[in-house]
């Protein structure tokens, strides 16, 4: 059998665990709203009208650039999300 002191540093343990993780929650979540603050701040500061000295063709050629990244991302996004749930299912098969 297992003493007292065993199973009390097991919970305190987790304890510490929970509150690390929320810690972290926390600082990921502060870190994301000063991103979006950096990156509101610094498109107020420049100027990204598309009139600006550019012709048609390189709006266009910028355009196909972002629709082509956006196209990676989303297969990127897909994968991950593809992958979780599978990792998900056979974690459940598995545990059954």
């Amino acid at each position: 059998m297992e003493n007292s002191k065993g199973n009390l540093s097991k919970q305190t343990f987790e304890l510490y665990k929970f509150w690390y993780v929320l810690l972290v929650a926390f600082a990921m979540k502060i870190g994301m709203y000063l991103e979006r603050f950096v990156i509101i701040v610094t498109s107020f500061h420049r100027d990204y009208l598309p009139k600006n000295g550019k012709s048609a063709l390189e709006n266009r050629n910028v355009e196909l650039i972002d629709l082509f990244v956006y196209g990676i991302g989303m297969i990127a996004l897909q994968g991950v999300i593809i992958a979780i749930l599978t990792l998900g299912i056979f974690e459940i098969v598995k545990r059954n």
